[in-house]
């Protein structure tokens, strides 16, 4: 793991054509306004918290831990990036449990595929801090307070990446599929 700055981040994702985001409760709105935000630089990307109809047929039919990493795994693309942002970052529950554990099984099996994983965490950063390629840990132990800094987070990433994409030229239109499969060709 690699503690990162939003700099840091930011020239990863900036560099990057598909980028799948995640998150629970206020954290999965988070994943999803940030994943909009990147659409409209020009770069594919995708929230796994966004359908609800999926998750909860997922959460059903397979249970809770696994909806993320089937999501990933039914993908048509390999992404490039997998960013989940998480308050608690996988802490041990009392019974053992972790919180979050969808989300430290999508990053375990993102690093399996060979996806660069990056984490946006609060408290100690929990197990996700560990296992993270990146991470970028709010070192708060206060829900609210992690969730608004996250939001902050978030927009500063995405404004350093417009930035690096307007000082290397690149032009800001809406990303597609059909775009993305068109420059692997």
């Amino acid at each position: 793991m690699s503690e990162a700055s939003f700099e840091k981040i930011a020239k990863i994702l900036a560099n990057s054509k598909f980028i799948v985001t995640a998150g629970n409760g206020g954290s999965a709105l988070t994943a999803s306004h940030f994943a909009s935000d990147l659409s409209k630089l020009g770069i594919l990307a995708y929230c796994l918290s966004d359908n609800p109809a999926t998750i909860t047929a997922l959460t059903n039919d397979f249970g809770f831990e696994d909806l993320y990493v089937i999501q990933l795994k039914n993908l048509p693309i390999k992404p490039d990036v997998v960013m989940v942002f998480s308050v608690h970052g996988g802490v041990r529950r009392e019974d053992g449990s972790l919180w979050s554990s969808n989300l430290v099984k999508l990053v375990e099996e993102a690093k399996k595929q060979g996806i660069t994983t990056i984490s946006i965490t609060g408290f100690d950063g929990g197990y996700l801090k560990e296992i993270s390629d990146y991470n970028f840990n709010v070192d708060l132990d206060d829900t609210e307070e992690v969730e608004g800094i996250h939001s902050l987070v978030a927009h500063l990433i995405v404004a350093t990446v417009r930035d690096l994409k307007e000082v290397a030229g690149l032009k800001e239109e809406t990303s597609t599929v059909e775009a993305y499969l068109e420059s692997l060709r």
